[in-house]
C-alpha cells in the first residue's frame, strides 16, 4: 500500500524541529548568540534564523553580512519566535503551493472533483476546504462531517466532491486568492507548534545543559497569546528570557 504523502503540519512539525536545532547549534557554538561568526551561518537555514530573529526576516545577506547585522544588533533581543517561524512559513507556503498544483493536476484543471481521488488525498484537504470558500474546519465539518487531512470517509469525500463540483467555476479560480485564503490555516498550525514544540525545546536543552531533568512538559506554552514574542539576551546565561 501507498503512504499517504505528509500532511501541512507534519511537514511543518518536521520543519520547526530542525529549525530549532539549527538554533541551539547556533546559540551554543556562539556562546548565547555572543559571538557569531561566519562559519557559524554558512548554512542557509541556520542564516536565515538569525536574520529573522534580528528583524531582518526575509533579507538574503551572505554569511559574513549577517555577522555584521548582529553585532550592529547586538543591544536588541533576539526575537526566538520570529527567528524560527519565519523559516517554517516559507517552507509550508512553498508546500501549499504544490497541493494547488497537485489539486490542479488531479482535477482536471479544477473541472473534475472524483471522490475516490479525494478519499486518496487527505492531504490535499486545506486545499479543497479553501477552494470551496470553506473557511474554518468547523464549518467544512458541518457541511461534510467529521474530516481530516488523514483520513477521509467514503461519505465525506463524497459529499465533498459534491460540494466542490457545484460551487467551483474552473474558469473563475484564482490561484493567489486560494493561496491567501490558506494562510489562516497556516497560521494556526505555527502557533500550535510553537505551543508544543518550540519553547519546550528550548527549555529542555537549557535544563540539560545545567545537568537538570526536563519533566517533559512547559505549563506556561498551550495558552500562550498569539503575537507573543519571547526575546533572548545575546550572551544571557539563560539563553530564554519571557518578557512577559
Amino acid at each position: 500500500m501507498n503512504e499517504t504523502p505528509a500532511t501541512l503540519y507534519q511537514i511543518a512539525d518536521e520543519e520547526i524541529r530542525k529549525c530549532i536545532q539549527a538554533y541551539l547549534t547556533l546559540t551554543k557554538a556562539s556562546k548565547g548568540l555572543s559571538n557569531v561568526t561566519p562559519d557559524m551561518v554558512q548554512d542557509e537555514r541556520t542564516r536565515a534564523i538569525l536574520l529573522a530573529g534580528l528583524g531582518l526576516g526575509g533579507v538574503l545577506l551572505s554569511a559574513t553580512e549577517a555577522c555584521e547585522e548582529c553585532r550592529r544588533r547586538r543591544a536588541l533581543p533576539f526575537d526566538l519566535e520570529a527567528g524560527i517561524t519565519t523559516g517554517v512559513y516559507v517552507n509550508i507556503r512553498a508546500c501549499g503551493i504544490r497541493f494547488l498544483q497537485s489539486v490542479e493536476k488531479l482535477t482536471d484543471g479544477f473541472r473534475r472533483f472524483d471522490p475516490a481521488c479525494i478519499q486518496t488525498n487527505p492531504h490535499l484537504l486545506p486545499l479543497l476546504q479553501h477552494l470551496a470558500g470553506v473557511f474554518s474546519k468547523a464549518a467544512l465539518r458541518r457541511e461534510i462531517g467529521r474530516v481530516s487531512d488523514t483520513a477521509i470517509s467514503k461519505p465525506a469525500a463524497e459529499r465533498l466532491a459534491q460540494m466542490l463540483q457545484s460551487r467551483v467555476d474552473p474558469s473563475n479560480v484564482n490561484k493567489g486568492e486560494v493561496l491567501q485564503r490558506l494562510e489562516s490555516t497556516l497560521e494556526g498550525i505555527v502557533r500550535d507548534l510553537v505551543g508544543r514544540v518550540l519553547l519546550e525545546s528550548i527549555v529542555e536543552m537549557a535544563l540539560k545543559d545545567r545537568g537538570l531533568p526536563f519533566k517533559g512538559q512547559v505549563s506556561a506554552l498551550p495558552g500562550h497569546p498569539a503575537g507573543q514574542q519571547f526575546p533572548v539576551t545575546p550572551g544571557s546565561d539563560t539563553m530564554l528570557e519571557n518578557g512577559s
